[in-house]
C-alpha cells in the first residue's frame, strides 16, 4: 500500500508563533505516526517560486495523512500559527508501482521518434522509414470535406501502411524498381 505524505512550503513571519505551532504539531504527528523526511535543510529553487522552509512528512498511508490534517488536534495547532506563517500544504498519496530501470529507460524513445533504421517492428520485418517510399504522403492535409467520408471507405493511411508491409514482406525495393514494362515483375 502506498504511503501518504504532507508536502509543506513555509514562509515564517513571526518566529514565536511558529515555535508554538511546532510544539503543538509534534504531539499531533506523534499520535498519527508521522515521520519527518525533510525538515528545513539546504535547498535550491531550480524552477518556480521558493519559500523559506520546506517540509515532507511521511504517514503509513494516504488515509492516515488526510485524517491527521482534518483532526481536531491539528485544527488546534493550526490556530496557533494563524498570522505567523504563509504556508502551502498538500496531502498526497505516494507511488509504489514499478520504477524506471535500465531496461525501461534504454527502450524509451521520445514522442514522435520512430524506430531506428534496421530495428524490428511488430511484423518481425526490418523497418524502413516510410517517407522515402513513392506512396508516402508528402502534401499538406486537405481542408475538411463538406460531406463526411462513408464509414465503409478505409482511410488512406491504412493503404499506405499495407503497401509498405507488402514491400517489406516481399523484400521489394522502394521507388518502383521492382516493376517492369509488362507490369509487376
Amino acid at each position: 500500500m502506498p504511503k501518504g505524505y504532507w508536502v509543506g512550503r513555509v514562509d515564517v513571519i513571526k518566529p514565536e508563533g511558529y515555535q508554538a505551532y511546532g510544539v503543538a504539531l509534534a504531539e499531533v504527528l506523534r499520535k498519527y505516526g508521522a515521520k519527518f523526511l525533510v525538515r528545513g535543510g539546504t535547498f535550491e529553487a531550480v524552477e518556480g517560486k521558493a519559500r523559506g522552509r520546506n517540509i515532507v512528512l511521511e504517514f503509513k498511508d494516504y488515509a492516515t495523512a488526510l485524517a491527521c490534517y482534518r483532526s481536531p488536534e491539528y485544527s488546534g495547532a493550526k490556530a496557533l500559527r494563524a498570522g505567523a506563517v504563509d504556508i502551502d500544504i498538500i496531502v498526497i498519496e505516494g507511488y509504489d508501482g514499478p520504477q524506471a530501470d535500465g531496461l525501461i529507460a534504454s527502450s524509451a524513445r521520445p514522442f514522435g521518434v520512430g524506430p531506428r533504421r534496421g530495428s524490428r517492428c511488430g511484423f518481425g520485418e526490418r523497418v524502413r522509414h516510410l517517407t522515402h517510399l513513392p506512396f508516402a504522403p508528402r502534401n499538406p492535409p486537405r481542408p475538411a470535406r463538406a460531406q463526411p467520408r462513408r464509414a465503409s471507405r478505409p482511410h488512406r493511411g491504412a493503404a499506405y501502411a499495407m503497401s509498405a508491409i507488402f514491400l517489406l514482406q516481399n523484400d521489394l525495393p522502394a521507388g518502383g524498381a521492382h516493376r517492369t514494362a509488362g507490369g509487376v515483375g
